[in-house]
């Protein structure tokens, strides 16, 4: 949800924090007060599937040059998968923060 032209605000129910557009480049963001309410468990998961999916994108960039034995067509099937994993995970980590801040869960 976009407040401004060159602010963002924070995807948890209710708060009225925003994150710079030009930073943020028109993601959706979580404000770092709503994110500290996120179990540690999720946000570890959400570094892990960030970086292997970073590690995936620097492998296809190697490949698309090198595109030998279907290696390409491998990684870009893991590519996607792990693009819907982090999808997954950015909206269980929505859910949550919104859970906290409702008071569903403490």
């Amino acid at each position: 949800m976009i407040t401004s032209t060159n602010r963002i605000a924070c995807q948890v129910l209710f708060c009225k924090r925003t994150g710079s557009a030009e930073k943020f480049a028109g993601e959706e963001i979580i404000c770092g007060k709503c994110w500290k309410n996120i179990s540690k468990a999720t946000k570890r998961e959400r570094a892990n599937l960030r970086r292997r999916h970073k590690k995936i994108d620097r492998l296809l960039m190697r490949y698309a040059i090198l595109s030998k034995h279907g290696r390409a067509d491998q990684l870009y099937r893991l590519n996607e998968t792990f693009k819907r994993r982090n999808a997954a995970n950015w909206e269980k980590c929505k859910k949550e923060a919104n859970e906290v801040a409702a008071g569903i869960r403490g």
